[in-house]
């Protein structure tokens, strides 16, 4: 998709409701359910629900350095 611009999955984590996907440039892609900020991402509730998701792997922006390992929990 779009979103990966070229990046090469190397790695994945899933929680319960919510996915990360590493790349091998050290870029995290994150998706899912969001209700808890289990994404790192700012994302805006699902209209008529007080749930919050993205359905397409959006990177985090935030990250000081590049990654070499994920892990995702429950939530």
């Amino acid at each position: 998709p779009e979103e990966w611009k070229g990046t090469i999955p190397v790695d994945a984590a899933a929680g319960e409701h919510h996915s990360l996907v590493l790349g091998a440039n050290g870029q995290i892609f994150s998706f899912g359910r969001a209700d808890s900020g289990q994404l790192g991402i700012p994302v805006e509730p699902v209209q008529g629900t007080s749930r919050a998701a993205c359905s397409k792997p959006q990177p985090l922006t935030t990250m000081p350095a590049p990654a070499s390992l994920i892990a995702a929990g429950g939530n």
